[in-house]
């Protein structure tokens, strides 16, 4: 898993599912929130897209605004969630998404 597979995935996941294929507009630095494309609903799609595609289970306590701002900033979430966990943890679902 490396930072453009998550990101790529990311945008492809928030573009089909979220903006129901009008992405057209969608950057890194796009504000989910105060879009209105990221609510309660679609926050909980993306936690479980996220431990599907990449094995990544966010703690509850990251679960906040400031993780949810953009997909940068989700990005970032993941990938520091996947270094920072335990050797052997989640059983190694590293797919190239």
């Amino acid at each position: 898993m490396d930072v453009k597979s998550v990101n790529q995935a990311l945008k492809g996941f928030i573009t089909d599912k979220l903006l129901h294929g009008d992405g057209a507009e969608l950057t890194d630095h796009t504000p989910l929130l105060e879009w209105g494309i990221v609510d309660s609903l679609a926050m909980v799609s993306l936690l479980t897209f996220v431990q599907t595609s990449f094995g990544v289970t966010i703690p509850d306590d990251e679960v906040s605004p400031r993780n949810f701002q953009s997909i940068e900033a989700l990005q970032n979430l993941i990938m520091r969630v996947a270094r920072d966990r335990p050797e052997g943890a989640d059983g190694g679902a590293d797919q190239g998404a």
